[in-house]
């Protein structure tokens, strides 16, 4: 994060208090929780191939950032996050993760 940075020839100088996650898009190859249990887990799953062809991996950790030496919501430069996530959303179970972690 640039802005709250404070070290780049680019930065605004500006604090950055807190950030909102809505509907985050996080996936892995093993599933948690419900993903295994909804029909739609087969097309989250080739979502991500189709979207970077280039490392179609589904623990590339932009994708999944619980893996091994994936980054961690601490580095993001501000005070706060805030997870929103939908009841039914077949993705939940991965962003309710980012408030553990």
């Amino acid at each position: 994060m640039v802005a709250g940075s404070g070290d780049s020839e680019f930065s605004l100088n500006v604090e950055i208090l807190g950030i909102a996650l809505v509907h985050p898009y996080f996936w892995g190859s093993d599933p948690i929780g419900s993903e295994s249990l909804n029909p739609g887990s087969a097309l989250a799953g080739r979502l991500w191939p189709f979207i970077c062809p280039s490392n179609p991996d589904n623990d590339d950790p932009r994708l999944n950032p619980m893996v091994a030496g994936g980054p961690s919501l601490v580095g993001l430069g501000c005070k706060r996050a805030l997870v929103c996530v939908a009841e039914n959303d077949l993705l939940k179970d991965r962003g309710l993760l980012q408030c553990i972690k």
